[in-house]
């Protein structure tokens, strides 16, 4: 089976001319070779080949000139395949139009500057712009071209072995202190403006662990710059919920989909980041054939805001996560009124400009299930959060009335934390079954 090569680069003249070129050479060399020759803005279906061709690489060829660090296509592409772990291999043009200086500048500003860079010029380009240069500088020149194929095998392989250890590492299950995974460790019963039931429930373990539950939202307590965590830091929610949404139940990758709708989102709703702590943002739950969507059938995620960056440190930046009760409440019952706005179609899950625009279930929203809130990375607690929580949980309820709501889970993740959360859970219902 031929190796696959990406060509990724910035429609510049020289740019546009040697990959052409490259493109012929690799493909008489045996590899399978994709260059997108269109014109920025075809389409989502368009977008979406690009990524799928991505991901179907075993290695991506960046081509390096200065302007090439205006591209935002680049960019893209380098991420993805960083993201993934399919190998980069930049490759400078031309002999004399830049510097050595000027090349490591884009080497760096793409952030592929640990990367040792091949060299690229096509026999194009050697008649029209070096005629001065001997036949022994040409024939150094022709022989580094060679090198770029024994590279390609190099990377083919790394990237081959990268892949395995990654979908191993992402779909692996942190079990230190993890409780067992159960949907209704306890229930608390509460009604409605209406009258209507709605059940709060402490569910233990990794949510995406839990059989026997079906779960229309997962709250992902998210910092304010809406970055979700790295696929390989799968110690958190907001990565897991990320890997979930990108790779099938076989571990095979789709798309980073949820956190590029999230950052449409956020430039729709606020134009650049950070977002006010408490917001809270809607997307779905990532690729039809996700993990998330297809096989555990999650509707949406609702990223709330509640882990403040401060970039007034030196990095790596410090996070601090909501420790107000009041600014705790606020995030909750926004959650719940966003989830009213959905169920009303108040709020659209795709803005006029989403790139992944999508059919989903439109029916109104049964459960919602929430982490609590700043015990994971922001260190807090769970004594500081879980009172504040459950009060604004059931606030809400009382005072509102829902299309379809009936069930909604705190998630306790440590099984040392179980019977403290219960017991708080517990005191606080108990209070307000006295006022009532």
């Amino acid at each position: 089976m031929p190796k696959k090569v990406f060509i990724s680069y910035k429609k510049e003249p020289l740019s546009i001319q040697e990959s052409k070129h490259l493109r012929e050479e690799l493909t008489q060399a045996g590899y399978e070779v994709f260059l997108d020759v269109k014109k920025i803005g075809v389409g989502t279906e368009w977008q979406e080949n690009i990524y799928k061709e991505v991901r179907d690489s075993d290695v991506l060829i960046v081509l390096l000139e200065p302007k090439t660090v205006r591209s935002e296509w680049v960019q893209r592409e380098l991420d993805l395949a960083r993201g993934i772990q399919v190998s980069i291999l930049p490759v400078r043009l031309g002999n004399k139009e830049f510097s050595d200086r000027d090349i490591a500048s884009v080497q760096k500003k793409l952030v592929i500057d640990s990367k040792q860079y091949g060299t690229y010029c096509s026999e194009q380009y050697i008649r029209e712009h070096l005629t001065d240069l001997t036949d022994q500088d040409k024939a150094v020149i022709r022989a580094k071209n060679q090198e770029i194929l024994t590279a390609i095998d190099e990377l083919a392989n790394q990237t081959r072995r990268n892949q395995r250890k990654l979908a191993e590492r992402i779909l692996a299950r942190p079990a230190q202190n993890r409780a067992k995974a159960r949907a209704r460790h306890k229930t608390f019963q509460v009604y409605d403006i209406e009258n209507k039931l709605v059940s709060i429930h402490l569910a233990t373990g990794d949510l995406l662990d839990i059989d026997n539950i079906e779960l229309d939202v997962i709250v992902n307590s998210e910092n304010d710059y809406m970055q979700m965590a790295r696929f390989f830091e799968n110690h958190t929610l907001s990565s897991r919920l990320r890997s979930a949404g990108a790779y099938s139940q076989s571990r095979e990758f789709l798309h980073d989909r949820i956190q590029e709708e999230l950052d449409d989102k956020v430039q729709h709703v606020s134009k650049n980041p950070p977002v006010a702590i408490g917001k809270v943002i809607v997307t779905s739950a990532g690729h039809p054939d996700s993990l998330l969507v297809k096989t555990k059938g999650v509707r949406y995620i609702f990223h709330s805001s509640t882990n403040q960056i401060d970039t007034t440190t030196e990095y790596p930046f410090q996070l601090r996560p909501v420790k107000k009760e009041q600014q705790i409440s606020d995030c909750v019952r926004n959650c719940f009124q966003e989830l009213i706005n959905v169920d009303n179609e108040d709020t659209p899950v795709f803005g006029e400009k989403a790139r992944f625009k999508r059919e989903i279930p439109n029916h109104p929203i049964k459960s919602i299930a929430f982490p609590i809130f700043g015990t994971g990375h922001g260190g807090l607690l769970v004594g500081d959060v879980v009172p504040a929580m459950m009060s604004a949980m059931i606030e809400f309820i009382q005072h509102h009335s829902f299309a379809g709501l009936r069930d909604v889970y705190l998630c306790v993740y440590s099984k040392d934390d179980v019977e403290h959360v219960k017991d708080m859970m517990q005191s606080v219902w108990n209070s307000y079954v006295q006022k009532s």
